[in-house]
């Protein structure tokens, strides 16, 4: 295990955010934890733990310990004629996994391809797109425990999975390091295309229906509207859609006649935070080196010197304006730390 001291986080999180670790600590197997928890134990029962940075904004200038999640490897499982269940690890990038089962024809995770990070976030935030999410896929989910310095099996139905939501940002936050992500996945093609411009973009085109095509259209789409966070940096989505009453839609829609809304059950609606945001006028807004993308209101950019503060300053601002707007709660997808 590699341990290195005073080292700045800029280079580990994609909002750019710098910040010190007084102590970071490279994870590359389960046995690192296992020492760690021997030799450092305030280190796994408190530390930060950091995949791909992509999901997180770093409020606080120093950490005492960080471990970096390095955990990779991709292991069959189980093999039959339908499904292939795969253990992968938790420091693998996800969109090279994505595109490990596109060439290899295991199915399903072609429309969650470019998601930045790190598998083992996926099931910590539920990630989603284009009519997809992963807790479609996941079996399960192994974890250190931090208190009791044990590894141990968590089943789907224990993750309390629901949109861009599980136990692990709740009261699991602190209680375990995911290892691993057990993902049963297709072996015969199954393709989402219930989300409309992903469908287009394929009629437009005329492509065939392939995993491949699948993912070249998700990724063309995405690198149309969020921009790469190695050239600005930014955390991806920094909202989630909010999901409202039907009541309360119908009630906003005699005011607001051109608010989109897209059903979620007959009770539900999910309105695009995207919309709201724009309609408040903050697409393209600065607030000092903070800002809101120029074609993408959903994405907060660091204009070059922005700390943790000042994207939580503009990101509260837009939460604010929009409850004082449209009576709505708009939460934050990205983790603040």
């Amino acid at each position: 295990m590699k341990m290195l001291r005073s080292v700045e986080l800029r280079p580990y999180n994609t909002m750019r955010i710098n910040a010190t670790a007084i102590n970071l600590y490279i994870i590359k197997q389960i046995m690192d934890l296992r020492q760690l928890s021997l030799s450092t134990p305030e280190c796994i029962k408190s530390g930060l733990v950091v995949g791909g940075g992509s999901n997180i904004l770093l409020i606080k200038n120093q950490f005492d310990y960080v471990m970096l999640n390095k955990i990779t490897g991709i292991e069959i499982v189980d093999d039959n004629a339908h499904t292939i269940t795969l253990r992968v690890g938790a420091g693998e990038h996800w969109d090279n996994f994505v595109k490990y089962c596109v060439e290899n024809k295991y199915y399903g995770l072609e429309n969650l391809s470019l998601i930045p990070g790190s598998v083992g976030a996926a099931p910590i935030q539920n990630i989603g797109a284009y009519g997809v999410e992963i807790n479609e896929f996941i079996e399960w989910v192994e974890v250190w425990d931090r208190q009791l310095s044990t590894t141990h099996r968590i089943n789907n139905s224990e993750c309390d999975f629901s949109y861009r939501h599980s136990r692990f940002k709740t009261d699991w936050k602190d209680k375990y390091i995911i290892t691993h992500v057990g993902l049963r996945l297709h072996k015969q093609p199954s393709f989402n295309l219930s989300y409309p411009a992903l469908a287009n973009h394929l009629s437009t085109l005329q492509l065939t229906h392939s995993a491949q095509n699948i993912r070249d259209a998700v990724i063309s789409i995405r690198q149309t509207k969020l921009p790469d966070p190695n050239l600005i940096p930014n955390t991806g989505s920094f909202f989630k859609n909010p999901i409202i009453t039907a009541e309360c839609y119908h009630t906003l829609k005699q005011t607001h006649p051109n608010m989109p809304g897209y059903p979620i059950t007959k009770t539900t609606i999910k309105l695009p935070a995207a919309w709201l945001i724009e309609n408040c006028g903050f697409k393209g807004k600065q607030l000092g080196q903070a800002g809101v993308h120029a074609n993408q209101a959903l994405v907060l950019i660091n204009l070059g010197k922005a700390d943790g503060h000042d994207i939580l300053q503009l990101a509260q601002l837009i939460q604010k304006t929009i409850k004082h707007k449209f009576t709505i709660d708009l939460d934050f997808e990205v983790n603040i730390l």
